[in-house]
């Protein structure tokens, strides 16, 4: 029993420990991208922005993935293997940072965060994201042909 307690203690430590690193990778990026940068002429830039506009626009940009996240959610669920949206909600989030670190790795990612904490196949999860693909492909051919 008191194994079993010290392993989730490992488990709780190193999931801590990724958040951390993770943080500091993000502060460590953010300086490189800022090093040398005015941020006078940064804050003059922003404060000619129409905030209302920008809200809108994340809004919009939130509710599309969210859109996308209950699709997908619908082809995982068609043989009966059961994800939450909110779940696969937070998959094609993580897959788009994925593919900042390494492009075109985010379809495997959000596969694999799937698989990771549901029972659901990856050969299962990657012939839905090839479905997608294929139905995204139809759609823009009707509408721009």
């Amino acid at each position: 029993m008191e194994q079993k307690g010290f392993s989730g203690l490992k488990k709780r430590f190193f999931k801590i420990s990724q958040r951390i690193l993770l943080f500091l990778l993000g502060v460590f990026l953010l300086y490189i991208a800022f090093k040398g940068k005015d941020f006078n002429v940064i804050y003059k830039e922003l404060s000619k922005c129409d905030w209302w506009w920008i809200l809108i626009a994340k809004l919009f940009g939130i509710l599309a993935f969210y859109i996308r996240a209950l699709r997908w959610k619908m082809l995982i669920n068609t043989k009966g293997y059961q994800a939450s949206a909110r779940f696969v909600f937070y998959a094609i989030i993580a897959s788009l940072f994925a593919n900042l670190v390494i492009p075109r790795i985010g379809e495997l990612y959000r596969c694999w965060v799937i698989k990771r904490k549901n029972t659901v196949p990856m050969n299962y999860l990657i012939g839905t994201v090839v479905v997608e693909r294929v139905v995204d492909v139809v759609v823009f051919l009707f509408f721009t042909l």
